[in-house]
């Protein structure tokens, strides 16, 4: 059901977009509840009498034969014959040795604004717009949201916290982690001038909005409030790549996620399932 648009066709579907030179339609694209998805998930892990660890960190997983234990913050150890580890953003913490020398994680904050309720007319669906292919970022684009408000972004800033989501966050640990990181250096010589950018779009309404405009020029700055920002955890590799696929690893008993990148979350449910056959 693909469709590939002319200037013309696209106002069929987004009669507000009205810059674009070209579209392709994807009917099956669709947006989530993803509070829902996680409670229902939680829901049918207690129906299985599943067992929940809350309030505990995972100090150690180590390969056993022929189980994996895994030693918890409150000293509990776990021993079982299978483990998958989703840690997405700390994903290259628990890998192992071998591992942590090919793979280092660096935190990508992402900034949004959403359409005040008036002008949430301007967007029917999702407008996305050409992506570079030189990054695994998609470009600030234009999302309705499951309860029909309509978000703009997000931009994409390298973040000196993993955990921390202000303007100006900083942890020293991971302000480490990127410095000392081989690929780091290349990839920031190479595509200095896209970051300055991304920094300036950051702390600049006036720039976000002219990205926002390619795509809708009927936007204008006081149609725009703060939204919420976010942290994507992005693989950088020692070469300066930015990894934009999935890396699953298997160590024995052990499954590593360890690059999830968009639509992680909204395909979780068949990424699990092709996980799952693997093992």
């Amino acid at each position: 059901g693909l469709k590939l648009l002319s200037p013309k066709e696209i106002l069929n579907y987004e009669p507000y977009c009205t810059k674009a030179v070209g579209g392709l339609y994807v009917p099956q694209t669709g947006i989530v509840n993803y509070k829902l998805v996680g409670k229902t998930l939680l829901s049918e892990i207690q129906n299985k009498e599943g067992d929940i660890c809350y309030n505990s960190s995972v100090i150690r997983i180590q390969n056993q034969t022929p189980e994996v234990s895994i030693t918890l913050s409150n000293k509990r150890v776990l021993n079982c014959k299978k483990v998958i580890v989703a840690t997405g953003i700390n994903s290259d913490v628990l890998i192992s040795s071998k591992l942590k020398n090919k793979y280092r994680i660096f935190p990508f904050k992402g900034e949004y604004y959403k359409l005040k309720q008036n002008k949430q007319k301007l967007v029917k669906g999702l407008i996305y717009p050409l992506p570079d292919l030189n990054f695994p970022f998609l470009g600030v684009h234009l999302t309705k949201t499951i309860t029909n408000q309509v978000e703009a972004g997000p931009n994409a800033i390298l973040s000196l916290s993993r955990m921390k989501y202000s303007k100006l966050a900083f942890t020293f640990n991971d302000f480490y982690k990127i410095i000392t990181w081989k690929g780091f250096w290349i990839f920031a010589l190479k595509y200095w001038k896209i970051g300055i950018f991304e920094l300036i779009r950051s702390y600049s309404k006036n720039t976000f909005l002219k990205s926002l405009q390619t795509l809708v020029p009927y936007i204008k700055k006081e149609d725009l409030q703060k939204a919420s920002a976010g942290i994507r955890a992005q693989i950088l590799t020692k070469e300066g790549k930015l990894h934009d696929d999935f890396i699953i690893e298997k160590d024995k008993n052990i499954t590593y996620i360890v690059n999830a990148p968009s639509p992680a979350a909204t395909s979780s449910l068949a990424i699990a399932e092709s996980i799952i056959k693997k093992i």
